[in-house]
């Protein structure tokens, strides 16, 4: 720097000498500049603070320092302005106007400030703007060119939306104003015009289409899971296969009388044990009723075995030519008549048979069945019991658990099917790949 240090280029001075861009020489002449002017000398140390302040003031200097809006209290030296300035808002009340007025009354000096006040108090009027349609601004623009609708007129010739009258106006705007001219040729020159361009690379835009494999990363273990589990479903079905269901044998309760018999009767009846009911076809001619009863049970339930109860053994009754009546003495006294064993027929009881429980049809049930009823339970998650051969239907479920399974609840498979026929198919293999087909 070959300037001669002044109090208008000393800054840079100092800035060159804490950057170190000054020679010995000029370092000595800006050492004498800052001894001439000490006041310009840069202060060294740390920067004044504030800490101590608060310590120095006294309570009632910190309570000058507060103010309240509207003023408040007394009217003094301090508070005098706002007081003016409150009396402009109409926050005074009557006791501080009068207050005010006495304060003015004995301070001349504050009458200035007083007038100040109230003559910077704007006082608010309605302005009405009158040439409101001027600032409307239609496109394409209506009426005759002006200044302030050129570059609208100017645009909209461009596009060709101004009529035959609009256009002569502007043309004689033009040919009378050369600005006007040249904002025209700008206009011009910035409009491009729309050209066809064709892209010559259409066939690297198209992508063929690409199989991606999911779940098949590998391929032995997932082999070896598919074998189990068609080992595990053979095993059950087998097992399910083998375990028949069986049936217990109904069994009929006998009608046991009571302890007390009718008086008529004269002898007790004895019951035989129940037992299960056989086919023997002895016991059926022995008892013709029972036969009957069983054959129409038989009849309608054809499951249920007969159930017949088998009498007790008793000795064949004397003929009726080797019975002896009671033999009668002379007249006297009332004969008693001798006790005489008669051997007693029993009836045939009836029966109360228990209700047969309900039987289920017969199903041929086979492997195949089996293992399509466990794949749609285990696999395809179905609640009812299915022995139909797996079809198109269940290959659709099954595709669709194992997408939602590998790739999230995104994934998946849904077929639409009308008069039995595909009409509609949507394949999502993740969150920004799916591929759609319908008829």
């Amino acid at each position: 720097m070959n300037e001669r240090i002044d109090h208008t280029n000393y800054e840079a001075w100092l800035l060159d000498r804490a950057e170190g861009n000054l020679s010995p020489e000029q370092e000595l002449a800006l050492a004498t500049f800052l001894l001439l002017h000490p006041e310009l000398a840069p202060m060294e140390g740390p920067l004044p603070g504030l800490s101590d302040l608060a310590s120095r003031l006294s309570s009632a200097d910190r309570n000058a320092l507060k103010r309240t809006l509207p003023p408040q209290g007394p009217v003094d030296a301090r508070s005098v302005d706002d007081h003016l300035v409150a009396r402009g808002e109409g926050d005074l009340d009557a006791a501080q106007e009068k207050a005010l007025d006495a304060w003015l009354s004995e301070h001349p000096e504050d009458h200035r400030a007083a007038r100040a006040y109230a003559l910077a108090r704007i006082p608010a009027e309605n302005i009405t703007y009158t040439d409101k349609r001027s600032l409307e601004r239609t496109i394409p623009p209506t009426g005759m060119p002006t200044r302030a609708s050129l570059d609208d007129h100017l645009v909209a010739r461009l596009e060709g939306d101004l009529d035959r009258e609009q256009i002569s106006a502007l043309d004689a705007m033009l040919a009378s104003d050369p600005g006007a001219a040249r904002a025209w040729t700008l206009m011009q020159l910035a409009r491009i015009e729309a050209v066809p361009m064709h892209f010559a690379g259409k066939d690297r835009l198209k992508r063929s289409a690409r199989i991606i494999p999911i779940g098949w990363a590998s391929a032995g273990p997932m082999r070896l899971a598919i074998a189990a589990s068609v080992a595990v479903l053979l095993g059950v079905g087998i097992m399910l296969l083998n375990d028949e269901p069986t049936v217990s044998p109904q069994l009929a309760d006998a009608v046991v009388p009571g302890a007390d018999t009718e008086a008529s009767s004269g002898t007790e009846q004895a019951t035989g044990p129940v037992i299960p009911a056989v086919n023997d076809p002895s016991a059926d001619q022995a008892d013709p009723r029972s036969q009957g009863q069983g054959s129409s049970r038989q009849g309608s339930t054809p499951e249920v075995q007969r159930a017949v109860v088998t009498p007790i053994e008793r000795e064949d009754p004397l003929p009726l030519a080797q019975r002896r009546g009671p033999e009668w003495e002379a007249p006297g006294p009332r004969p008693v008549p001798r006790d005489v064993q008669v051997a007693t027929v029993p009836e045939p009881e009836e029966l109360l048979a228990e209700a047969p429980r309900a039987i289920a049809d017969p199903v041929n049930t086979t492997v195949g069945g089996l293992v399509a009823s466990a794949f749609r339970g285990r696999v395809l998650d179905e609640p009812t019991k299915d022995l139909r051969p797996l079809d198109g239907g269940d290959a659709i479920a099954a595709l669709d658990k194992g997408l939602k399974a590998v790739a999230g609840e995104r994934a998946g498979l849904s077929v639409d099917r009308r008069n039995g026929r595909v009409h509609r198919f949507d394949l999502r293999l993740g969150r920004n790949l799916a591929i759609t087909a319908g008829r």
